[in-house]
């Protein structure tokens, strides 16, 4: 069935005209062609302020990285970042790689990113339970992949704020088997999880590499 972008896009600016409605998840929708532009290829004159903005944005994150690395080296020994700065620094609680359901990435019931919550009093005396937002894999690999006591650098997935995290405490468990799950004879939510969860981390990997590759920046509106 050809979708909304194929019968759109598939048709001349001359054919403007309203489409059949399209039931999407249950929901009827009319649409049409309101007005074509020709795609072509911007003067620099054009995008020289989103060149700008996005030259800031990369600066900013060289910077705030070198000044996380600053305050990872002036801790030495048994001392901690909290030690050291104080009220600056949030202790999380405990929190794993991956979880099921309820993370910062994806949608109930699927293996997602694993939320990182800390501990806030207000100047009330009143402790609520507050959330790391938009970690992603390049948060949870470097954290993951240092031993306890080991110092690394972190950065949310948006690119809009950089972790000097220092890993305290390491609990290692053992591989979830994956072979032993898929070889059940009967159908398992499980295993839809862990195939989506690895469909999912090599669409990543391959945006990163993406990102590397051709010098992109993916943005979010919020």
């Amino acid at each position: 069935m050809p979708t909304v972008v194929d019968e759109v896009f598939g048709a001349g600016v001359d054919s403007v005209r309203p489409y059949e409605p399209k039931v999407t998840f249950g929901d009827s929708y009319l649409y049409w062609v309101a007005e074509a532009s020709p795609s072509h290829v911007p003067t620099f004159e054009e995008c020289s302020d989103e060149i700008i903005r996005f030259w800031r944005w990369e600066k900013a994150v060289e910077l705030a990285k070198a000044d996380a690395e600053k305050k990872l080296a002036a801790i030495s020994g048994d001392q901690t970042l909290k030690d050291a700065f104080g009220d600056e620094v949030i202790e999380s609680r405990p929190f794993s790689y991956w979880s099921v359901g309820g993370g910062n990435i994806g949608s109930f019931g699927q293996i997602t990113i694993s939320p990182v919550n800390y501990s806030k009093t207000g100047a009330d005396g009143v402790t609520v339970t507050e959330t790391l937002d938009d970690l992603g894999q390049e948060f949870m690999d470097p954290v993951f992949a240092a031993e306890a006591g080991g110092k690394v650098i972190g950065i949310d997935y948006r690119h809009e704020t950089v972790y000097a995290v220092q890993v305290l405490e390491k609990e290692t468990t053992g591989p979830l088997s994956e072979t032993a799950v898929m070889n059940q004879t009967a159908p398992n939510p499980n295993a839809t999880r862990i195939v989506g969860a690895d469909i999912g981390e090599f669409l990543q990997d391959w945006f990163l590499d993406l990102e590397k590759r051709r010098n992109l920046r993916w943005t979010i509106d919020q």
